[in-house]
């Protein structure tokens, strides 16, 4: 334990303390806001996304093979796994014995395929640029999405 204490850093300043735990504050309900200069420009793939044929047959296919509302969070959000820092997928065992597995495994390719982090009902989540503090540094996440999103960031 001492040991485990005298490699501790010291503790950063006040204001850095401060602004991390607005930044966490901040990542906790989904807010990245501030660093998209052109919201409008989501919700507009985001609305289209919605209406594409493909899209919806996919999605429709998904809750025909699934209750779908069983996934989902508190705020009827369904999310796909999250990959860490260098693609890193260590908890990733393909399973597919129990119909969870079988859904996650699906919906994170349809994630994966629609560019999305998750769903809210019938709405897609579209991935957004991110950044995150780490005690490491900051994580800047900019979805490959194509040319029309990266006009909004």
């Amino acid at each position: 334990m001492l040991l485990l204490i005298d490699l501790l850093p010291l503790p950063p300043s006040n204001s850095t303390q401060r602004a991390v735990s607005e930044h966490e504050h901040s990542v906790q309900h989904g807010n990245y806001e501030p660093l998209i200069r052109a919201r409008h420009k989501y919700d507009q793939i985001e609305s289209e996304l919605a209406r594409d044929r493909d899209f919806r047959a996919q999605w429709n296919s998904i809750k025909a093979h699934f209750n779908v509302t069983k996934f989902a969070d508190y705020k009827g959000i369904i999310r796909r796994r999250l990959i860490a820092e260098r693609s890193m997928r260590e908890h990733w065992r393909f399973r597919w014995t129990k119909a969870a597995d079988r859904f996650q495994a699906v919906f994170d390719v349809f994630c994966q395929r629609w560019h999305l982090y998750g769903m809210r009902g019938d709405h897609p989540l579209l991935l957004k640029l991110t950044a995150n503090l780490t005690p490491f540094g900051t994580m800047i996440f900019i979805p490959a999405i194509g040319v029309s999103i990266r006009n909004a960031i």
